[in-house]
């Protein structure tokens, strides 16, 4: 488990460069519900925040994280885009 004051990375630039050429007027994900089975790591955030830019609905954004890696730094920065 990381240490609580650990920051998260702010972006990744891959998935901001990802974000970028997709662009378009109606986004992608607009309507989706995503389900995340993921570890609580760091790199989630920005990858979170990646699809919330593509369109997707941060209440309709699900994790189900893996307990040995849960992460309180991650989920506050995730709860702090907007999803629970």
């Amino acid at each position: 488990m990381f240490p609580s004051d650990q920051a998260t990375p702010r972006q990744l630039p891959m998935l901001d460069a990802v974000v970028e050429h997709v662009g378009g007027n109606r986004p992608p994900l607009e309507g989706v519900t995503l389900v995340l089975i993921q570890h609580q790591l760091g790199s989630m955030v920005p990858m979170t925040e990646a699809l919330i830019r593509l369109g997707a609905d941060p209440q309709k954004v699900h994790w189900i994280d893996i307990p040995y890696t849960a992460n309180a730094t991650v989920r506050e920065a995730l709860v702090g885009l907007g999803r629970h």
